[in-house]
């Protein structure tokens, strides 16, 4: 945007257009002027995770298994052993839909699906060792910082720790 088609707006010559009341204006596609600076924040934080640092397509190439079935997997590696039903609750998924993703998983050998013993009804997923080695590619592949993250200065990185650790407190 120019200064001409910016109405009660001044231009530091250094920094970022202001609005008439000495406010920065916000900038760059699909932001509004006056919107909230943690909207902005947000957007930015999923930009950054979600198209520029996004590792999900390498993960699904890599296994050779959807993301969800991936998610799957290391859901049971993470916890050992798991019920369907909790597995579909870990997942925020229905059971049916699970059961499938199981059953992707069963046919590559990467999780075994067998009756619990205290319940036939219910049926339990255990990694097998081929499927904890894929949960362990999945896990270095997302675990990789996009290029963005991995340049800043170490002190840049410090803070920035220290407000997620923040912002991810309870």
């Amino acid at each position: 945007m120019t200064d001409a088609s910016m109405p009660n707006a001044e231009r530091d010559a250094d920094g970022p257009a202001r609005d008439a009341e000495g406010g920065e204006e916000a900038s760059g596609p699909g932001i509004a002027a006056g919107e909230d600076e943690a909207v902005r924040v947000w957007r930015g934080l999923r930009s950054l995770v979600l198209e520029r640092g996004d590792r999900r397509r390498e993960v699904c190439e890599v296994l050779g298994v959807s993301f969800a079935m991936a998610k799957a997997l290391r859901t049971v590696a993470e916890e050992g052993e798991l019920s369907i039903s909790l597995l579909a609750t870990r997942l925020l998924t229905d059971a049916p839909y699970t059961s499938l993703l199981v059953d992707g998983l069963v046919k590559r050998g990467f999780v075994t699906r067998t009756p619990d013993p205290s319940d036939r009804r219910r049926k339990l997923v255990r990694p097998t060792a081929d499927g904890l080695r894929a949960a362990a590619t999945a896990a270095a592949i997302l675990d990789t910082p996009p290029p963005a993250l991995r340049d800043l200065p170490p002190s840049d990185l410090a803070t920035l720790s220290n407000l997620l650790t923040h912002l991810n407190t309870p």
